[in-house]
């Protein structure tokens, strides 16, 4: 453990005893979910606004802005960590995302809330300003790398590539597909999430095994939705092509159906859209 860090800690907590038994039992309060968990604090609400406005965000546009590469001090299989996390403000909403452990949605109101969720940011306020005392070389050795994100090569990780051959004859059976001109006359709900559930298939295999096609959609896609999903008859080509025409809500991102951090996650646009009358991908 980075000799500062273990400063910080005994600090927090009195004795070394101390620290290795009090970290935020943060797993059971953010358990992974379709939707991301609803306070409505005006507190906790101002204790995020101060984590964040200590730093430009990473993106931003007339109705969003995100913050990446935020982190909280936690402990997991004995061990030490530092847990990262990502905040996007939404019109008045914040939107707090750690990983695969779960979301949180932070509203104002007057509702009571766990003191763990107050706790969360307190910690990752003050450990805040330990990174920016002490430098980033306090987190080289408490961040753990399955929480890590970058690229990499696909050489390097898969067990085959694909061939040169295989390649050709995909994209020689894609422009046969093309030269047939098949046209769709649009679609419901139900098929677009369908084919979706076919993109999370071949993506994620066995995670999704036993997923429904709304649970995927709702687990891994933007989630504003612009009232997509609250279309009455799922099954209606007309009604799915009325509420496209309708105007979707400002800022939604419907086809979003892999949310990015970055400015363009994975879009699947139905044949509906764009008078294309054919699925397409983005």
């Amino acid at each position: 453990m980075p000799e500062t860090l273990q400063k910080y800690l005994l600090k927090k907590n009195g004795n070394k005893n101390q620290s290795q038994n009090q970290f935020l039992p943060i797993k059971y309060y953010l358990k992974d979910s379709l939707t991301p968990r609803l306070i409505k604090n005006t507190q906790i609400y101002s204790l995020v606004k101060e984590i964040t406005s200590r730093f430009y965000p990473s993106y931003k546009d007339k109705l969003e802005k995100r913050w990446e590469d935020f982190y909280l001090p936690s402990k997991r299989s004995g061990k030490v960590i530092a847990l990262p996390f990502k905040i996007i403000k939404y019109k008045r909403n914040y939107f707090c995302y750690f990983f695969s452990l779960g979301s949180l949605r932070i509203s104002k109101g007057k509702e009571v809330a766990e003191k763990i969720y107050k706790k969360i940011f307190q910690e990752a306020l003050r450990f805040t300003r330990l990174i920016e005392r002490k430098g980033v070389e306090i987190l080289e050795k408490i961040v753990p790398y399955d929480l890590r994100t970058g690229r990499i090569k696909g050489k390097y990780i898969f067990d085959k590539i694909l061939s040169l051959r295989e390649k050709e004859k995909i994209e020689r059976d894609y422009r046969t597909l093309l030269k047939k001109n098949i046209k769709l006359k649009g679609c419901s709900l139900n098929e677009y999430l369908e084919v979706a559930s076919i993109c999370y298939k071949a993506a994620y295999g066995k995670k999704v095994a036993g997923f429904s096609p709304l649970q995927m959609y709702k687990k891994f896609a933007d989630g504003r939705d612009g009232g997509m999903l609250s279309i009455k008859n799922w099954a209606s080509k007309k009604e799915f092509l009325d509420w496209y025409k309708s105007g979707r809500e400002i800022g939604s991102h419907p086809f979003e159906i892999v949310f990015s951090w970055h400015r363009h996650g994975i879009y699947l646009y139905p044949p509906s859209s764009y008078n294309n009358w054919r699925y397409g991908l983005g």
